[in-house]
């Protein structure tokens, strides 16, 4: 390298870093500091698609009132099968079938079935709700809120339809047990557990 090609990169590097300093002064001179200002700006494009994704999944899960498999995103007007006694127990359920619940039996509008899973503790049949619930909904209301005032329902499973009476697990201790049984890491406030006994 020659001391003439050594001279013309030494003023380029010196022309690049006399831009940069007016480039910083200008920003300065306009009130802006461009490291505070990346910052800043970055913190609330963070924060606003924090609270976008919260809202969408939020408005998503309580208008639905859950997930295909888990608390009924598919509603239906009737059930179908047979309507039966239920069994003493339903240790055939396992720890997880899905079935059909039908709750609003007694009101004017008529009843839905929702999508479910249902399972078994020591033979006796249980529901629960996922964790977005009980929250505010844009529209209707959670069938949790429609089973707790009026617990009779009535449950499809393997092609039978059994009418059962419905209780919430308000017991704290024995919900976060259940909850941790069933391989949840935390027992969400909002996820409400239902035992089920013949009407």
């Amino acid at each position: 390298m020659t001391n003439e090609t050594v001279l013309v990169e030494e003023s380029r590097t010196s022309s690049l870093l006399k831009n940069k300093r007016q480039g910083k002064r200008a920003l300065s001179s306009a009130g802006w500091n461009s490291n505070i200002f990346d910052w800043q700006y970055l913190n609330r494009a963070r924060l606003v698609g924090l609270v976008a994704v919260a809202l969408l999944a939020a408005c998503g899960q309580a208008s639905q009132d859950g997930q295909d498999g888990q608390d009924g995103k598919k509603d239906r007007r009737e059930l179908s099968g047979q309507e039966a006694v239920p069994p003493s127990d339903f240790l055939f359920v396992g720890r997880s079938s899905p079935c059909w619940l039908e709750v609003g039996l007694a009101v004017d509008r008529g009843a839905k079935s929702l999508r479910v899973n249902c399972f078994h503790i020591d033979g006796v049949l249980h529901i629960h709700s996922n964790r977005f619930a009980k929250m505010p909904r844009t529209s209707g209301e959670s069938w949790v809120e429609i089973v707790r005032r009026d617990a009779q329902v009535r449950i499809g499973l393997a092609g039978k339809i059994y009418p059962m009476v419905a209780t919430p697990i308000d017991d704290e201790k024995r919900r976060i047990a259940i909850l941790h049984d069933r391989g949840y890491w935390y027992a969400w406030d909002g996820i409400t557990i239902f035992g089920f006994a013949a009407h």
